[in-house]
């Protein structure tokens, strides 16, 4: 299962495959994890990346689009957690979206009081695989009771989420990797190329359960 991670922050052109965060293959699924900084402005180059790369599925944080406005990614089934600034502005927002080969749902309405986030679950070779994301503010304390609820509610999973943990200070992201090794049954991947390469940080994690990442390892 690759996992490709890149933010479009910034880019004239299509960001290059060097700019990739893959892990380890196991079954043939591809999903694309990005810090888009606005669908509707990066839509075109976004949706030739996912052609290319033959995308079973994407998940994007920063996608900056309100509720009330219509965006589509061809050849895709996407859910949307839209967020408007105090001012109706659009901000944050995340989304995931499926080729139409894989079937999912949505837990719906996912986690009261949590920001935007998105749960869902896809059914692929017999096995059944919880997919989640979401986005929290440099400013917002991370919400371990998202991650509790996800390793206590599903047996394999995959967390792909922007909790802006570059940003955090060292207590803080010390806390959250413990928390994460002795509270919930998640292994947190080592990354090794930045997220958002503008501006060489890594905002994100990637979380998977014990299960999933035996099967990354092979």
């Amino acid at each position: 299962m690759p996992i490709f991670m890149q933010t479009l922050n910034q880019q004239k052109s299509k960001p290059t495959s060097s700019n990739y965060q893959m892990l380890h293959v196991f079954m043939a699924l591809i999903f694309l994890f990005l810090n888009i900084r606005s669908l509707h402005t990066h839509k075109p180059i976004f949706e030739t990346l996912l052609l290319e790369e033959k995308v079973n599925a994407f998940i994007l944080n920063e996608t900056h689009l309100k509720p009330s406005d219509s965006c589509k990614i061809s050849r895709y089934h996407m859910l949307r957690h839209d967020n408007l600034h105090i001012a109706q502005r659009a901000n944050g927002g995340t989304a995931i979206g499926f080729s139409p080969k894989i079937a999912y749902r949505q837990h719906h309405p996912g986690i009261p009081q949590l920001p935007e986030h998105l749960i869902t679950t896809i059914y692929y070779q017999q096995l059944y695989i919880t997919i989640a994301t979401i986005y929290i503010r440099p400013h917002q304390a991370i919400p371990n009771s998202f991650f509790t609820h996800i390793s206590n509610n599903h047996k394999n999973y995959i967390i792909m989420a922007d909790i802006n943990i570059h940003s955090r200070t060292d207590k803080e992201k010390s806390d959250f990797h413990d928390f994460i090794n002795l509270q919930t049954t998640g292994i947190i991947h080592q990354l090794s190329k930045p997220t958002r390469p503008c501006s060489n940080t890594t905002p994100d994690v990637v979380i998977t359960s014990m299960n999933i990442f035996r099967k990354l390892l092979g």
